[in-house]
C-alpha cells in the first residue's frame, strides 16, 4: 500500500496495531514512493503465520501476509484524512474497511475471513 503521510505518523499507526495483536506484526517494507515527499509503500507482515493477525489463503494455506483486522487497526491508527492507495482504490484514514472477495465466483472467500480474528478482539 502507499500512504502519504509521515514515516513518524506510520512508525506509530504500526506500534499501535502491533500492541493489538501481540507483537506478531512486522513491517518488512516502508520507503519513500519514488522519492516523493511524505509517500511511502509500506508492506505489513506476520512473524508467526499461525499467530494473531496471519493469514489464511482461499486454499486453507497459512502465509506471512497480515489479514485483513491487522491490515484495517493499521489504517485506523492512522490520523484522519491520511491517504491510503491500495489496489488502486484510494481510502483515508478514519474511513469505513473496505472487505472483497479473495477467492472465486464459484467459491467466495472473502478478506476478512481469511483469517482467526473473526469474532476476536
Amino acid at each position: 500500500m502507499i500512504i502519504k503521510t509521515s514515516k513518524e505518523n506510520i512508525e506509530k499507526a504500526f506500534n499501535k496495531a502491533n500492541a493489538k495483536f501481540h507483537g506478531n506484526l512486522t513491517m518488512p517494507k516502508i520507503e519513500p514512493q519514488n522519492g516523493k515527499d511524505n509517500r511511502y509503500v509500506v508492506r505489513l507482515s506476520v512473524i508467526d503465520s499461525r499467530g494473531p493477525g496471519g493469514r489464511i489463503s482461499p486454499s486453507g494455506r497459512r502465509v506471512k501476509a497480515a489479514c485483513w483486522h491487522a491490515h484495517g487497526e493499521f489504517m485506523s491508527a492512522l490520523p484522519d484524512g491520511t491517504e491510503i492507495r491500495t489496489s488502486g482504490k484510494v481510502k483515508y484514514a478514519g474511513g469505513m474497511w473496505e472487505d472483497w472477495n479473495i477467492g472465486s465466483i464459484v467459491n467466495p472467500f472473502y478478506f476478512s475471513e481469511a483469517c482467526d480474528c473473526q469474532g476476536k478482539e
